[in-house]
């Protein structure tokens, strides 16, 4: 993403040295609209929503009546924000306009989100916002806030970080999760911005509960910790998977939780890294090779703290 980005600002800067010239017109800003976008897309799919977010506002200044601009922004306010009604009046600003219907699935998928979102209860401790569908059996707000509070301890003694910032967790059933789910078909939880977990047997397995959430979480420490910038698939759900296992109580080092791996072990048919280390990986991996993909990820972040302890990989996030 560095050099796309270094791509859309340099014509960012040529376009806003036109616009000195010839303010008014309408092709230059429009044009720098599209630039603003394009980068704005790049940062959200890889969930920098601060940065995706300002370029959009920004977009939004040179084409205001741009519905596809309205429409892409009320999705990040609604990841960003934990009230809907910011994103509900972009929406429907957006709506308005008629956007092509190339846009129609993205614009449907965000509106189902939205929709199911608005009947959940919203309960809010400190910088950790829960919404619940009510009729979900099992739901103890106080609990899962102590349990996302154990979690965060946990992570954050490995990572010497913690979040302060606004974080929502989105809990409904699995039919409601297939529903409000944007990510890959197999994904068991999700991690948009929001962390969406299907929650249909209640706290009767905390553990696994906790263990979902820790993965997750992670997730959410990573991106702060790259600013946003693209990190490797496995070197995002090693990491994740880590400090899954961690929390399960799981010897990391044990065959049985590597059968994938064993078995492609003699014929070295093994997923390419190029696969590996492409931050979009999970949109590109085929289903059936995905418990090989985790696998293989873990077992690169396992060998670099054998070797080097967990600091470098610490080091290469701050860094990246």
């Amino acid at each position: 993403m560095k050099a796309d980005e270094q791509k859309w600002t340099t014509a960012e800067k040529f376009l806003q040295k036109a616009r000195k010239l010839e303010p008014e017109n309408e092709n230059i800003n429009k044009s720098l609209a599209s630039v603003l976008a394009w980068r704005g897309d790049e940062a959200y799919r890889l969930n920098d929503l601060k940065k995706a977010r300002a370029d959009f506002e920004k977009a939004l200044r040179y084409d205001p009546q741009n519905s596809k601009l309205k429409i892409m922004l009320s999705q990040i306010v609604y990841r960003m924000e934990g009230s809907t009604q910011e994103a509900n009046g972009l929406l429907e600003e957006g709506l308005k306009g008629n956007p092509d219907e190339s846009f129609r699935e993205q614009k449907m998928q965000f509106f189902r989100e939205m929709e199911i979102e608005k009947q959940t209860r919203e309960i809010r401790h400190g910088n950790w916002i829960l919404r619940f569908q009510e009729d979900l059996m099992g739901v103890d707000p106080k609990r899962i806030f102590d349990l996302i509070q154990e979690v965060s301890d946990f992570v954050g003694e490995d990572f010497e970080y913690w979040i302060k910032h606004r974080l929502v967790f989105v809990l409904v059933d699995q039919m409601k999760f297939e529903q409000i789910h944007s990510g890959p078909d197999w994904a068991a939880a999700l991690n948009d911005g929001r962390i969406k977990i299907p929650f249909s047997s209640g706290l009767e397995n905390e553990k696994q509960f906790k263990a979902v959430l820790a993965h997750e979480y992670t997730h959410s420490v990573i991106n702060d910790l790259s600013a946003g910038y693209p990190v490797p698939f496995w070197f995002h759900e090693g990491l994740a998977r880590y400090e899954e296992d961690r929390i399960r109580g799981v010897s990391l080092y044990d065959s049985r939780y590597f059968l994938n791996l064993a078995q492609v072990y003699k014929s070295q048919s093994y997923l390419p890294f190029e696969i590996l280390n492409d931050p979009l990986a999970a949109e590109k991996i085929p289903p059936s090779f995905v418990p090989l993909a985790y696998e293989q990820s873990l077992s690169f972040v396992l060998y670099i703290k054998d070797k080097f302890r967990f600091y470098p990989l610490l080091s290469f996030l701050k860094n990246i």
